[in-house]
């Protein structure tokens, strides 16, 4: 039986979390721009306040690319991802 996806609330300082934004938006060979790091850190926060997020826009906003960048900061930050 899998389990259900679960993030573990961690608070984290922000100029760790821009540091581990920048580490992920690198290695996902993307450009760092400061509106998109602000919504990074919307989200992470959303994530972390909430018992549930939903991102909805048009095809090719940037839905699942935030996703890559959220998985890889949560890596970077150490916190833990149960699937």
């Amino acid at each position: 039986m899998s389990k259900p996806f679960l993030l573990f609330c961690l608070q984290v300082a922000y100029d760790e979390l821009e540091v581990a934004i920048k580490a992920a938006l690198a290695e996902l060979k993307l450009e760092e721009l400061t509106l998109q790091m602000s919504k990074i850190i919307q989200f992470y926060e959303a994530t972390q306040n909430r018992m549930g997020v939903v991102v909805v826009g048009p095809s090719g906003c940037g839905k699942t690319t935030m996703w890559k960048v959220q998985i890889y900061l949560y890596i970077y930050i150490s916190i833990s991802i149960y699937i």
